[in-house]
């Protein structure tokens, strides 16, 4: 579907606004992102994919608004629907990873949460609250980062806590993160139920 039609169809509900509200901050970070990684030298092995092997992330509801609206732009919100029903919750490993997938293993990877975004190539914060990095154990080429390296660029670093708490600021009702398959199926059933009652309405 069409980027247009579908914010047509959304235009008097509120998810048409918190899709642009996270839609920009994830715009923001991926410009600041990439100058991080270049000034700390920080970058993920291609076609590496190890921590979502072994990770299934919890997101919020926007996050799982952003990915519904991606996933029904390229059509595939039927297909990840019913991977995400048929997914065995014992198994620990995010059920939108495909090894078979060489660009990105991600799946959706252009509308992928905050933590997937931020997993291995943003900075955290220590006990007394200073910028930290420690390089992904998957990493061989990596190297940590001490926060006096960052108190020298700090206009260039980008921390978990940052992002996170802009996300969740802009939460409406105080919403909680909930595993990736709950809160997605949810977002993809409510937004395609929006859908059916516009075509129906449309006739």
């Amino acid at each position: 579907m069409e980027k247009e039609k579908l914010f047509n169809i959304l235009k008097d509900s509120e998810i048409k606004e918190e899709i642009e509200i996270i839609d920009k901050i994830y715009s923001s970070l991926e410009n600041k992102q990439i100058v991080f990684c270049d000034t700390f030298c920080i970058h993920c092995k291609d076609g590496c994919g190890k921590c979502c092997e072994h990770f299934t992330p919890e997101i919020s509801y926007l996050e799982s608004l952003f990915l519904t609206y991606g996933l029904i732009i390229e059509n595939k919100d039927k297909e990840v629907y019913e991977k995400l029903k048929e997914s065995d919750d014992s198994i620990i490993s995010c059920p939108l990873y495909d090894i078979n997938n060489l660009k990105h293993h991600c799946t959706v990877y252009k509308y992928r949460p905050l933590i997937c975004r931020l997993f291995g190539a943003s900075a955290s914060k220590d006990k007394n609250g200073k910028p930290v990095f420690r390089k992904c154990k998957w990493n061989e080429n990596g190297k940590d980062v001490s926060s006096e390296e960052f108190l020298s660029h700090l206009d260039s670093v980008i921390t978990m806590d940052e992002y996170g708490h802009l996300i969740l600021d802009n939460e409406p009702n105080n919403t909680n993160l909930l595993p990736l398959k709950k809160s997605l199926m949810s977002s993809i059933e409510k937004i395609n139920l929006l859908i059916h009652l516009y075509n129906i309405n449309d006739k």
